[in-house]
């Protein structure tokens, strides 16, 4: 699942409702890795450039076999689309996860 809030006051609600194991981010993000760090366990700051939005929206594509993610609701979401990229990169790249079809139900 990837969203987009709209304000760091807004994440920690959200992350306290779908408890993830643990969380990306861009490594260089180091606001949100010391918003995050007293919250969650296991966080993975991972390479800056799979975030970026023509980087991350080519991944998404190319894993769902699509021109478009505007019928995965994600029109004009470049954040919800970098978070999308950056996972998905760090799982087929470093982990050589299987993501054939993952669960993709109007959300990533």
């Amino acid at each position: 699942m990837t969203t987009e809030l709209e304000n760091d006051s807004r994440c920690s609600p959200s992350w306290n409702r779908l408890r993830p194991a643990e969380l990306f981010f861009p490594a260089e993000a180091t606001a949100l890795r010391d918003l995050l760090r007293d919250s969650f366990k296991i966080l993975n700051g991972y390479d800056d450039w799979t975030f970026a939005p023509e980087t991350a929206l080519y991944t998404v594509r190319e894993q769902f076999k699509v021109a478009s993610l505007d019928g995965f609701g994600l029109k004009d979401r470049a954040t919800a689309i970098g978070a999308a990229g950056g996972v998905l990169h760090y799982l087929t790249q470093n982990l050589r996860r299987d993501v054939k079809h993952p669960h993709a139900a109007g959300r990533f």
